[in-house]
């Protein structure tokens, strides 16, 4: 990779904060639908970066399949959840998913943008807001070479800094709004239930967002467990609840395994690094 195509982590400066602002769009129930198919292996073509990072399943269905089929990809906050085309230094072509967070800067997973089996960053990501099946996305698409994954990541391959950031030049997504992320304590996490929202490899080859909900499992200093659905494609999506009356991502999609899937929690340090992310965005 060209010297200057990725951002290095700036320091981070202190907040007060635990909740960064939340855009405004409105609270509404979220229209789903059930989605019923073969097995993930039978449905995929595409191919995902999760086993080339971690040379392991890229993220597990328990029991049967309760995925659901988000009906508007245009409503929020699922227009904030953004489908990822991903050249990597390979040469060979994958798919993640990402979220908006500002104009100018999408959170996605660090192993979407730097894979140590590959020892570089990816080539350029492909960005696709509310991405719909085979017709264009309504917020058009950005490609972008700009990337900064934590120092955490890149360095030490540490699972619990598995996050980034894709920078956009121009204007950005200006239309399709931003999604809020905050830290929260364990006594509110606990209680809460967690939706992983993303692009799916396995179902409609990640051209369609997907989702499912459920309680945490377990809940470490540095990650979110919980048996909810999911599936390789799915790395990046945003881990959302709601909290007073507003929907916040919590935590970052990261993996799969044989007993739980896996989140990097959005802790005090995470959110200060994603909201220095999202100011060098606005």
């Amino acid at each position: 990779m060209s010297a200057g195509r990725v951002r290095r982590t700036s320091p981070v400066t202190p907040s007060t904060h635990s909740i960064a602002a939340d855009n405004s769009d409105p609270e509404r129930p979220p229209i789903r639908t059930k989605y019923s198919g073969g097995t993930p292996k039978e449905r995929s073509t595409v191919k995902d970066l999760d086993e080339v990072a971690f040379e392991r399943e890229p993220g597990k269905v328990f029991r049967k399949d309760d995925r659901q089929r988000v009906a508007e990809p245009v409503s929020p906050p699922y227009r904030h959840i953004c489908a990822l085309r991903i050249r990597a230094a390979d040469g060979k072509d994958y798919v993640g998913t990402g979220f908006v967070i500002s104009p100018r800067t999408v959170i996605t997973a660090g192993h979407c943008l730097y894979v140590h089996a590959h020892g570089s960053y990816a080539q350029h990501v492909t960005i696709i807001p509310a991405l719909r099946g085979t017709r264009p996305g309504p917020y058009g698409e950005i490609t972008s070479s700009s990337f900064d994954v934590h120092p955490g990541w890149l360095n030490d391959q540490n699972e619990a800094f598995d996050f980034g950031a894709i920078f956009l030049s121009g204007a950005g997504f200006t239309n399709c709004g931003a999604m809020g992320f905050a830290s929260l304590s364990d006594t509110l996490l606990i209680k809460k239930e967690l939706t992983v929202s993303g692009y799916p490899r396995d179902c409609e080859n990640g051209t369609w967002p997907y989702q499912h909900a459920r309680r945490v499992k377990q809940l470490h200093s540095h990650f979110v467990r919980y048996q909810t659905d999911t599936w390789g494609g799915q790395s990046g999506s945003p881990v959302w609840t709601t909290h007073e009356g507003k929907r916040y991502a919590v935590a970052i999609h990261t993996s799969g395994g044989p007993a739980f899937n896996q989140a990097v929690r959005i802790i005090k340090p995470i959110f200060e690094q994603l909201l220095t992310w999202k100011k060098q965005g606005m």
